[in-house]
């Protein structure tokens, strides 16, 4: 057997573990820990915001980090990986503000919050769906790699931006949060779980990428 075959076995193995870990992360977030002071049962829906703005801020990076080797190799396979990480940025970016905004209703009463972090992680998210307009502007693959790198590294300073927002100005987003042992672990386990998620989805839809351009061109 070649080294593709163990590759892929690796891969739909690291699928498998990433479900496992998030179904045991749900199980204890939403099952095992205790409700909290004022908020009560409410909080858990943390358990699914903080992995999913740690993977939206961690996509665009990888887009960033694809987009820099794109731009030093004309590799067109950095412009696959670059692409495929802006996708799944933006549905993690998605989920990250619908979760802040169920979580936001729940602890302050309001059904969307001018909070500089919401508003500076919805810009970031609304400059990587220009990514994906502006990719399909073109058709002809070179040039629309190179314009989408130039953009996903312009557009990477929003990432930063939302990421150190509630410690520019005031927010209602907390600079440190207080954990339970019991959050702590369901907090880790549901990261990692959502890392090796994205890491597989990554890795297969850089693989449609190929496929699509293969047949197209």
């Amino acid at each position: 057997m070649d080294s593709s075959y163990y590759y892929h076995m690796f891969m739909r193995n690291l699928l498998i573990l990433s479900w496992v870990l998030v179904a045991a992360g749900m199980y204890i977030g939403l099952v095992v820990t205790p409700p909290v002071d004022v908020l009560g049962d409410s909080y858990r829906i943390f358990f699914f915001h903080l992995p999913a703005s740690i993977l939206a801020f961690l996509s665009f990076t990888v887009t960033a980090a694809a987009s820099i080797m794109y731009l030093r190799k004309r590799d067109i396979k950095w412009d696959d990986i670059a692409v495929s990480s802006v996708k799944l940025g933006f549905v993690f970016g998605a989920l990250a503000l619908l979760t802040g905004w169920v979580f936001s209703y729940a602890a302050w009463g309001t059904k969307w919050s001018w909070d500089p972090k919401v508003m500076a992680t919805f810009v970031m998210w609304f400059v990587y769906i220009g990514y994906i307009i502006l990719r399909n502007s073109t058709d002809e693959p070179q040039r629309r790699a190179r314009q989408c790198a130039v953009y996903g590294l312009v557009g990477y300073a929003t990432v930063p931006l939302a990421y150190l927002s509630s410690r520019l100005v005031y927010s209602l987003h907390p600079e440190s949060i207080g954990l339970t042992p019991h959050m702590q672990i369901t907090a880790f386990i549901m990261v990692a779980g959502f890392v090796l998620l994205y890491s597989y989805l990554l890795w297969f839809n850089a693989k449609l990428e190929k496929i699509s351009r293969s047949m197209t061109s």
